[in-house]
């Protein structure tokens, strides 16, 4: 192999250096998104979550309220009722004529008051709710057990008016179960206007002997 003038070996022609020198900047991985996009679909279903939350108690409240104003006129009709068969006296010493007279108005009443009673149950039972709010659905059922029972109680009284001062086997225990479910109906936090009414429908109070009556 010939040498130059100097001594050093001549490379050979068209050869160079065994890598070319970097040109441009180097090459960075590229940035990770895929823990960034978990982070704000976590974050899109909380809201999301709590929006359906919110969104469900608002509606669960509404439905109550509307049934509130159901029962509410509901329990006017009965409290109607009531009132006018407690008007209804008879003196201490009352004659056939006062007797027949009672007995009449006595059934006319109940005759009244049974048929509005029957419809401010109608007006609960059209009421509908979301499916899924069973709470309220047995409210609402619990109640109209309730309002049948008077129903049957006034129906009764339009017929035999000595039967509106006995005993009801079936108004009682209606009236607890309606207070219960009613109560459980009421979606948590409850409206402060909702609790008020519904304690007011539920208010514990001393029950009444009838102020009147026909005798035997």
């Amino acid at each position: 192999m010939p040498m130059g003038d100097s001594g050093a070996m001549s490379a050979p022609p068209g050869s160079g250096p065994p890598f070319p020198p970097p040109t441009g900047s180097p090459v960075l991985p590229a940035p990770k998104r895929w823990p960034r996009v978990m982070m704000w679909i976590s974050v899109t279903l909380i809201v999301i979550g709590v929006v359906g939350l919110v969104g469900d108690w608002a509606t669960r409240s509404y439905e109550m309220l509307r049934l509130t104003a159901a029962i509410e006129r509901s329990e006017a009709a009965m409290a109607t009722a009531q009132d006018g068969i407690g008007a209804v006296a008879l003196s201490d010493h009352p004659d056939a004529a006062e007797k027949e007279r009672a007995t009449h108005d006595l059934a006319a009443i109940s005759a009244t008051g049974r048929d509005a009673v029957s419809s401010a149950g109608a007006g609960v039972a059209g009421l509908s709710f979301l499916p899924w709010h069973t709470e309220v659905i047995r409210a609402q059922a619990a109640y109209l057990d309730h309002n049948a029972a008077w129903v049957e109680y006034l129906d009764r009284g339009s017929d035999t008016p000595l039967t509106l001062f006995q005993d009801d086997n079936r108004i009682e225990p209606t009236w607890v179960a309606a207070e219960k479910y009613v109560r459980a109906g009421v979606p948590f936090p409850a409206l402060p206007p909702l609790a008020w009414r519904i304690d007011d429908i539920f208010r514990d109070e001393e029950p009444a002997d009838p102020p009147g009556g026909v005798p035997a």
